[in-house]
């Protein structure tokens, strides 16, 4: 991750003493966690229908390509059985839970919808229940949710009074034996439970389990903490998990090693036995925190759709991501399936629309197939398929436009700032233009006296400048995120969780003060982004060889902010007039030499020309 000193920012138009364009900041490093948060549950509206990029929906994984007004249509439109669920699937940090955000300002704008909103991060699993209840008890007062208030409070105090790693310990060593209990095909499977049990309640197999760190910690901190993110995939217990004979606190006692031995004896025993013990990590979250027992979600959900019913209104319930409601997101779901209108019956329950941001993985290990079985049958139309979100652009990867497109618009909310864009939105909801964010969203660059040669050195897109990036650099950048191998993942494509959070802000965070002290580009730069696209050799010689007091800036800058064709393999050049100013690199005077690139093509007696003049042509070109 790029990094630096960091100092807070004044008004950015102020940073550019001289009033010229060399060390000019536009933005406020101190605004940036309002605007390049990723977890777009934490964005203000405003901010997110300003940053929003169009996504790119498909019909089935590799199936017809929908806008995101036709994905939200989806979820609007219900059949005659009330009932309207909308699964939106795809890969972490492709943009699933941010096109479910996206819904929310534009189904608030539906007369007589009523909005329940479950975000991704910022609370825990209780935390997360209790916004729930809090959002559902603003319809009405209810009793079912007073009471599951009052269940869930006793079991907290409950898991507090006993610790959560016992208790969670506990728990498991009571689902594996109700497992090994119950009627089974798969005898195997129920012997391995039977097996399991003494270990789980043996102190020598407990302690290296909840060791800091270790399996109960990270599923501790996936129900507990406000961040338990798992990449959406939710908590899992592998094969690794089961403690090895050297982490063993001691000699077990003889029950226990002797079911130790046989679980450890062939590794098809060790694979379904760590299936049996994730199935109860899963099954232990709603017995531990109060979520059964004589009042459910489900009969809470229920009440609140009786009392809807006779306001007059539909709900609709907008979910960023389903694994944050792992243990319970069984009960929730069932709780979706009950119909408004019991067959031969008047209607009972109000209209209920359902919107689900989830991974592929997850929706295929954690939700029963007679949930999917139903959900398929409520897009009939779609012919049963789910919606995949691939990526911003295309699912077959990304180019310079993807990025610079995504990026400007981010960049554009960053220079007019979170609190004008409120403003301005607060304005557009008031004459009812609030959905069309072009309609309402200001210019950040439109009154800025660097504007000219910013947009014609940097460039732009729609008239929202990408300084100080141009293509060639948030090509270069994202370029050495992809083939990071921490984040393998993304597998080629555009995912704007990544771009946002190895490229767009670390930079923005930590340039301003070197475009101040003219040190923009730094050596950090190469450090940090070191698996780009390689400078060519011949042209770090001819740096190497010259007396360049900002040889150094200059590698750096051809490497990144050059374009890797147009730059020859022997030698250094200028770029774009504006790029110098604004990075104080000094001109070498070897300029690239404007060229027209274009298409032609031939009807008849007719010639058809297009081409296109680069922005380093200042003073024009001559045609002829």
């Amino acid at each position: 991750e790029y990094h630096g000193d960091h100092r807070a920012c004044e008004d950015p138009r102020t940073m550019s003493p001289s009033g010229s364009f060399a060390g000019f900041v536009c933005w406020k490093p101190d605004e940036l966690s309002q605007v390049l948060d990723y977890e777009a549950g934490r964005l203000a509206d405003s901010v997110l229908l300003a940053a929003h990029s169009p996504a790119t929906v498909t019909v089935g994984e590799d199936g017809e390509k929908i806008t995101e007004q036709e994905a939200l249509e989806r979820l609007i439109e219900i059949d005659e059985h009330g009932l309207k669920i909308v699964p939106i699937l795809g890969k972490a940090g492709s943009g699933k839970s941010h096109l479910v955000r996206w819904f929310k300002p534009h189904v608030e704008q539906i007369e007589d919808a009523f909005v329940v909103y479950v975000p991704k991060g910022g609370e825990n699993l209780r935390g997360l229940v209790l916004g729930v209840l809090d959002r559902l008890d603003e319809v009405g007062e209810m009793d079912e949710s007073k009471e599951l208030r009052e269940q869930l409070e006793t079991a907290f105090t409950r898991v507090a009074e006993e610790g959560i790693e016992e208790a969670i310990l506990n728990q498991i060593s009571l689902q594996l034996f109700q497992i090994s209990t119950l009627e089974s095909e798969d005898i195997r499977r129920q012997g391995i439970a039977e097996l399991l049990r003494p270990l789980f309640l043996a102190e020598e197999f407990r302690v290296p389990m909840h060791a800091t760190g270790g399996v109960v910690d990270r599923y501790r901190a996936s129900v507990e903490e406000e961040t338990g993110d798992l990449q959406g995939e939710g908590f899992r217990f592998g094969v690794e998990d089961i403690p090895h004979p050297a982490d063993l606190r001691g000699r077990l006692g003889d029950a226990a090693q002797e079911s130790y031995d046989q679980v450890t004896s062939d590794p098809v025993y060790l694979e379904i036995a760590a299936g049996l013990i994730s199935d109860a990590f899963h099954a232990s979250i709603p017995q531990l925190f109060g979520l059964v027992g004589q009042t459910s979600l489900e009969d809470v959900f229920g009440a609140v759709r009786k009392l809807l019913l006779s306001k007059g209104k539909e709900l609709y319930v907008l979910i960023e991501d389903l694994s944050r409601m792992q243990g319970f997101e069984d009960a929730l779901l069932e709780a979706f399936l009950v119909l408004p209108t019991p067959k031969g019956q008047p209607q009972q329950l109000c209209n209920l629309h359902v919107a689900i941001a989830v991974t592929d993985g997850f929706w295929a290990n954690y939700t029963s197939e007679a949930f999917r079985s139903r959900v398929q049958s409520m897009n009939a139309l779609d012919r049963g398929n789910y919606l995949y979100l691939e990526s911003i652009s295309d699912s077959h990867g990304w180019d310079s436009t993807t990025l610079t497109s995504f990026a400007s618009r981010y960049l554009n909310a960053l220079r007019v700032s979170p609190q004008q864009l409120e403003v301005a939105y607060v304005s557009a909801v008031a004459d009812g233009s609030a959905v069309d964010a072009d309609a309402w969203v200001p210019q950040g660059c439109s009154d800025c006296p660097h504007m000219d040669s910013c947009h014609s050195s940097f460039g732009a897109t729609d008239g929202q400048g990408h300084y100080p990036f141009n293509e060639h650099s948030l090509d270069a950048f994202y370029q050495d995120v992809v083939l990071r191998p921490g984040v393998e993942r993304i597998e080629g494509q555009f995912n704007p969780r990544f771009f946002i959070e190895f490229v767009l802000h670390p930079i923005l965070r930590f340039s301003p003060d070197h475009l101040r002290d003219g040190t923009f580009p730094n050596a950090e730069l190469e450090r940090d982004y070191r698996l780009a696209r390689p400078l060519k050799a011949g042209v770090i010689a001819s740096l190497a060889s010259s007396a360049d007091e900002d040889g150094q800036r200059r590698e750096t800058l051809l490497r990144y902010w050059a374009d890797p064709d147009e730059l020859p393999a022997d030698r250094a050049i200028d770029l774009a007039s504006g790029i110098h100013e604004a990075f104080a690199i000094s001109r070498i005077g070897v300029d690239r030499l404007p060229e027209i690139r274009g298409e032609f093509s031939v009807t008849g007696t007719s010639i058809s020309l297009s081409w296109r003049i680069p922005p380093v042509a200042t003073k024009g070109v001559d045609l002829k």
